[in-house]
């Protein structure tokens, strides 16, 4: 299975996780390496990626990432503005739609180290996100097939918002998303799923519940692509705990192994505080390229 990264996903000044964690889970896969993963470099589809952000996002914004000016505009993800900041963002978004075009090709999973996505919106970023690698990927896919049918399967602690204002009314894009909390918060639209929860039992009950909202959606008409924004930072909700992502993980590779659909999974959000520290961030995410991991090798063996 191949993930996607380059040192650009860690390019910017400003250290926070969304800007560093990338670089270090990939040095922990470096030292301590899991069965069926490589590395791959999403550099060549720089191009190609800004081409998209460029008509996905308003020219202004994209200006300001540039640039950074105006500073209010060019921080609108919430981070100071610094000139690496378009090129970090820029990767970020190229390895979803690579990773995305790797899983539709071999017709299994693959992921990108990507994460800072689905709250930036068509104007503006927001939430820790600049560009919206989620929609690109999307787009592109709806592109380069114009038969094709996406589904966004949002497990992020957070609402979707972004990716539901730019490719929300796409008829070919079915959008499931379960969130803790309410930020970014989005009506949900026909043919899409959204769901919330309070306690443990609650959560892993909507997990069931929007995953089988998408088999039934795969069922009526089959999807060419499964983007898996897979955050961890439902931990930051005292109920939920480390083995409730592992099953949810462990849950969504099954399904998609079980259906045949090409998958790809983004980090987006896990954050460190006083409850988590960088090396138990890092063991979160371990957790979900495993899982993909070894579906990815029982599709070839089957």
């Amino acid at each position: 299975m191949r993930i996607f990264y380059n040192p650009d996903y860690a390019a910017s000044e400003y250290a926070f996780d969304t800007t560093r964690k990338s670089a270090l889970v990939r040095a922990s896969l470096d030292r301590s390496p899991l069965v069926n993963v490589e590395f791959a470099d999403p550099a060549d589809l720089y191009d190609e990626t800004g081409r998209i952000i460029g008509m996905m996002h308003g020219p202004r914004y994209v200006d300001a990432v540039r640039t950074g000016e105006p500073p209010k505009l060019a921080q609108s993800n919430g981070f100071p503005w610094d000139p690496t900041m378009y090129r970090m963002a820029l990767a970020h978004s190229a390895g979803v739609v690579a990773g995305a075009r790797e899983a539709i090709a071999t017709g299994s999973n693959a992921g990108t180290l990507s994460s800072g996505l689905h709250h930036a919106k068509r104007w503006h970023g927001d939430g820790f996100c600049t560009f919206n690698g989620i929609a690109a990927a999307v787009i592109d896919t709806l592109a380069r097939d114009h038969g094709a049918r996406v589904a966004v399967l949002d497990f992020d602690a957070h609402c979707g918002g972004g990716t539901d204002d730019l490719v929300g009314t796409l008829e070919d894009v079915v959008h499931i998303d379960l969130h803790t909390d309410a930020f970014d918060h989005y009506p949900t639209r026909p043919g899409s799923w959204s769901g919330t929860a309070e306690t443990a039992d609650e959560y892993m009950s909507a997990v069931t519940e929007g995953l089988a909202f998408m088999l039934d959606a795969h069922n009526e008409r089959p999807f060419d692509l499964c983007i898996y924004n897979a955050g961890v930072d439902p931990i930051d909700e005292a109920f939920i705990d480390g083995s409730d992502l592992s099953i949810r993980d462990n849950l969504v590779a099954m399904a998609v192994t079980r259906r045949e659909i090409p998958t790809v999974f983004t980090l987006a959000g896990g954050y460190t505080g006083e409850n988590l520290n960088a090396d138990q961030l890092v063991d979160l995410h371990r957790t979900t390229i495993a899982a993909f991991s070894t579906r990815a090798a029982q599709r070839v063996t089957n």
